[in-house]
């Protein structure tokens, strides 16, 4: 499967405003509060931050 140059352009935009959304989600927050987000997560969700197909 390939995109098209349209498909392209809607899946790079969708992750500039993703990312756009997630600093403006944590924009207020301190590297130690940032941290600590990011560790409750994990325990949420402890393959979150794996890649596929890498070995825990």
């Amino acid at each position: 499967m390939t995109l098209t140059a349209a498909g392209h352009e809607l899946v790079e935009r969708a992750v500039r405003d993703l990312l756009t959304h997630e600093e403006e989600l944590v924009g207020g927050l301190t590297a130690e509060d940032r941290q600590t987000l990011a560790g409750l997560l994990a325990r949420l969700d402890p393959g979150a931050g794996r890649q596929a197909g890498s070995v825990v």
